[in-house]
């Protein structure tokens, strides 16, 4: 059984961290180290967590410092030095707000056993809230669209909070140290990866499904998904066009059927596509329930995506974990 390292940045994280850290003690698989970052945090994370790791050999709290490399803020900093202290070969990341399956390490270890290098599982937000359901819906479609592109061997991205990478595919393209800022440092180090070589795995079941928190509003919501467009709008310019179109289309589709009902019926059967494309994604990972809430994701998308494109466009601030980038 390879010794492997999870790795965990943490900021103002007190009321998830217990959670997260959990699961991780629950594992199945035993040989591992966690090696958890403290990045500041201006809650009692760090007090919580040295409650918890205590007498527990294989959990290591870091306080992370500032970097002089302007390359390294925020999380890429916290990642960049935790990784810097390990030695294991297999390196597992996930989020302070994430919880992960009892057998996640086994059913990643599969993959590495054979060609690949990076690996990721699939996430969604858990929350009995009406918005964390739609969150939920809209999660799957994202991880299913990625799975079909993977499919035809066209890398898109991975997620920070459910992937795995071998150290030395991480060495080869100079580590964060040598790649330049993003606020999506995961698809930066994927594509990196990817580009020099390095074979990646998307893994869509409920093997590899892990849970997270989702937004609590609106507002957070779209700041989280204009993150997630400074990657997005640099992966492929076709896969570009294809999300400015996803954000306005039904909206347009809308209007224009005002005028006459052929739009409308544009508009009725690509929801019917997409209600069925959840379907089966949504079957392979046991989470049929969430179809429920397709209704109120159409309305979402139609509503506030092209918001979140505007505002991508008119304004480039990004306030993430209480910092503006």
């Amino acid at each position: 059984m390879k010794k492997v390292t999870i790795i965990i940045a943490v900021r103002n994280e007190e009321n998830t961290i217990i959670d997260c850290l959990t699961h991780i003690q629950n594992l199945s698989y035993t040989n591992f180290d966690v090696l958890i970052g403290n990045d500041d945090s201006q809650d009692n994370s760090k007090k919580i967590i040295e409650a918890f790791i205590k007498n527990k050999p294989n959990f290591y709290l870091f306080d992370i410092l500032p970097s002089e490399n302007p390359c390294l803020k925020g999380k890429t900093n916290v990642l960049a030095q935790l990784i810097q202290k390990t030695s294991n070969e297999i390196i597992f990341v996930t989020d302070a707000d994430t919880y992960v399956q009892k057998d996640w390490i086994q059913n990643f270890m599969l993959y590495f056993d054979k060609k690949f290098t990076i690996i990721t599982g699939v996430t969604l937000p858990k929350s009995n809230s009406f918005f964390g359901k739609i969150q939920s819906l809209e999660w799957a479609e994202i991880f299913g669209i990625v799975d079909i592109f993977a499919k035809k061997n066209i890398p898109l991205t991975s997620v920070g909070n459910n992937m795995a990478f071998k150290k030395e595919a991480y060495h080869k393209i100079g580590g964060y140290e040598s790649l330049p800022f993003s606020l999506t440092e995961d698809f930066l180090l994927f594509q990196s990866i990817v580009k020099n070589g390095g074979q990646f795995k998307q893994l869509y079941n409920e093997n590899v499904l892990a849970f997270t928190q989702p937004t609590k509003n609106i507002k957070d919501w779209i700041q989280q998904r204009k993150r997630w467009l400074y990657g997005a709008m640099n992966v492929h310019y076709f896969f570009s066009f294809l999300l400015i179109l996803k954000a306005f289309s039904g909206i347009i589709l809308l209007l224009l059927s005002y005028f006459t009902i052929f739009f409308g019926i544009i508009f009725f059967v690509g929801e019917l596509v997409r209600l069925f494309f959840l379907y089966f994604n949504l079957k392979k990972i046991h989470q049929l329930h969430l179809l429920l809430f397709f209704p109120f994701l159409s309305i979402l998308h139609c509503c506030i995506s092209p918001i979140v494109f505007l505002d991508y466009f008119l304004n480039k601030k990004v306030v993430w974990k209480g910092r503006i980038f």
